[in-house]
């Protein structure tokens, strides 16, 4: 009884277009919404690479976007465009799986271990650390380097 109820109802013109407009106004909002951005770079203790750790953007509505940081670069996805983000950064020692082989791999030559590089406590704090990043383009760069 249902079905035949609305199939006998008709739908004006209007309430079509209205209808129509409606999808298309939602079309609109939702392919415009916020895109992903990512940050990538380098962070450095006056000019020497971080070995490992992590860095993490902390956006003005509370978003954190975290990434590795290997021999100093580091790459961080999901960071919303248009807002200034705070930055904090750890380190940490290599892990065994990171170390180089203790011996010569194919004739390549012997590489030295990994250093951990520590880094002042402040920098892990995102009221302290004094890292910003302006998050304005889709893909962009930033280096820190830090102070001891």
């Amino acid at each position: 009884m249902r079905f035949s109820m609305l199939r006998n109802r008709t739908i004006s013109g209007r309430s079509i277009r209205q209808l129509f407009a409606t999808f298309l106004l939602l079309g609109i909002v939702m392919g415009c919404g916020p895109k992903s951005a990512s940050v990538s770079g380098k962070v450095t203790l006056q000019d020497v690479p971080i070995t490992t750790g992590t860095i993490a953007f902390i956006s003005t509505k509370g978003i954190v976007s975290t990434g590795n940081i290997e021999n100093g670069n580091y790459y961080v996805t999901g960071l919303e465009i248009g807002f200034e983000a705070t930055v904090t950064v750890t380190s940490h020692a290599p892990s065994p799986m990171m170390q180089p082989p203790r011996g010569p791999v194919d004739g390549a030559p012997i590489q030295p271990p990994m250093k951990y590089i520590p880094i002042p406590d402040r920098y892990g704090d995102s009221n302290l650390s004094g890292l910003t990043c302006q998050v304005i383009e889709i893909e962009q760069t930033k280096d820190f380097d830090l102070k001891p």
